[in-house]
Protein backbone atom coordinates (compact mmCIF):
# COMPACT_ATOMS: atom_id res chain seq x y z
CA UNK A 1 0.00 0.00 0.00
CA UNK A 2 1.14 3.27 -0.71
CA UNK A 3 0.85 6.15 0.97
CA UNK A 4 1.70 10.13 0.48
CA UNK A 5 3.48 12.36 3.26
CA UNK A 6 3.65 15.92 3.22
CA UNK A 7 6.01 18.35 4.69
CA UNK A 8 5.54 21.88 4.61
CA UNK A 9 9.10 23.68 3.37
CA UNK A 10 9.76 27.03 1.86
CA UNK A 11 9.43 27.25 -1.70
CA UNK A 12 13.17 28.36 -2.48
CA UNK A 13 14.61 25.32 -0.38
CA UNK A 14 12.11 22.81 -2.18
CA UNK A 15 13.33 24.47 -6.07
CA UNK A 16 17.15 24.60 -4.32
CA UNK A 17 16.69 20.75 -4.09
CA UNK A 18 14.54 20.07 -7.40
CA UNK A 19 17.60 21.59 -8.83
CA UNK A 20 20.31 19.82 -7.29
CA UNK A 21 18.03 16.35 -8.01
CA UNK A 22 18.04 17.28 -11.90
CA UNK A 23 21.83 18.41 -11.36
CA UNK A 24 22.81 14.93 -9.91
CA UNK A 25 20.28 12.70 -12.39
CA UNK A 26 17.23 12.30 -11.06
CA UNK A 27 14.00 12.33 -12.47
CA UNK A 28 12.87 14.29 -9.57
CA UNK A 29 12.34 15.43 -6.17
CA UNK A 30 10.66 12.32 -5.06
CA UNK A 31 12.83 9.79 -6.51
CA UNK A 32 15.78 11.41 -4.00
CA UNK A 33 12.97 11.35 -1.13
CA UNK A 34 12.38 8.15 -2.16
CA UNK A 35 15.91 6.84 -2.02
CA UNK A 36 17.19 8.50 1.20
CA UNK A 37 13.26 7.20 2.89
CA UNK A 38 14.54 3.21 1.72
CA UNK A 39 18.46 3.76 3.21
CA UNK A 40 17.73 5.41 6.11
CA UNK A 41 14.82 2.96 6.96
CA UNK A 42 17.26 -0.07 6.32
CA UNK A 43 20.02 1.82 8.45
CA UNK A 44 21.82 1.99 5.00
CA UNK A 45 22.70 5.46 6.35
CA UNK A 46 22.72 7.38 9.49
CA UNK A 47 22.48 11.01 10.48
CA UNK A 48 24.17 13.30 13.15
CA UNK A 49 23.67 16.65 14.20
CA UNK A 50 26.57 18.65 15.80
CA UNK A 51 26.01 22.22 17.25
CA UNK A 52 28.37 24.66 15.97
CA UNK A 53 28.97 27.17 18.72
CA UNK A 54 29.08 30.72 17.24
CA UNK A 55 31.62 33.29 19.35
CA UNK A 56 30.33 37.06 19.00
CA UNK A 57 32.94 39.13 17.57
CA UNK A 58 34.30 40.49 20.75
CA UNK A 59 34.73 36.61 22.71
CA UNK A 60 36.90 36.03 19.48
CA UNK A 61 38.84 39.09 19.92
CA UNK A 62 39.00 38.09 23.52
CA UNK A 63 40.23 34.57 23.31
CA UNK A 64 42.73 35.50 20.30
CA UNK A 65 44.06 38.10 22.86
CA UNK A 66 44.63 35.13 25.51
CA UNK A 67 46.47 32.40 22.76
CA UNK A 68 49.02 35.36 21.64
CA UNK A 69 49.27 35.70 25.60
CA UNK A 70 49.69 32.10 26.01
CA UNK A 71 51.92 31.74 22.96
CA UNK A 72 54.26 35.14 24.32
CA UNK A 73 54.33 33.35 28.42
CA UNK A 74 52.25 36.92 29.32
CA UNK A 75 49.52 36.17 32.08
CA UNK A 76 50.79 32.52 32.47
CA UNK A 77 52.04 30.95 35.17
CA UNK A 78 54.09 27.46 35.45
CA UNK A 79 54.87 24.72 38.26
CA UNK A 80 56.52 22.28 38.27
CA UNK A 81 54.41 20.02 41.22
CA UNK A 82 50.26 19.46 41.92
CA UNK A 83 51.62 21.14 45.40
CA UNK A 84 52.74 24.22 44.03
CA UNK A 85 50.05 24.78 42.14
CA UNK A 86 47.62 24.06 45.19
CA UNK A 87 49.71 26.43 47.13
CA UNK A 88 49.25 28.98 44.99
CA UNK A 89 45.50 28.73 43.79
CA UNK A 90 44.99 28.84 47.38
CA UNK A 91 47.05 31.75 48.43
Amino acid sequence: MKTIIQVPVEKKLRDEAEAAAYDQGFSSLQDVLRLFMHKFANGGMSIMFADEEQLSPRAVHRYEKILKDMEAGKNTKRFTSVDDLMNDLNS
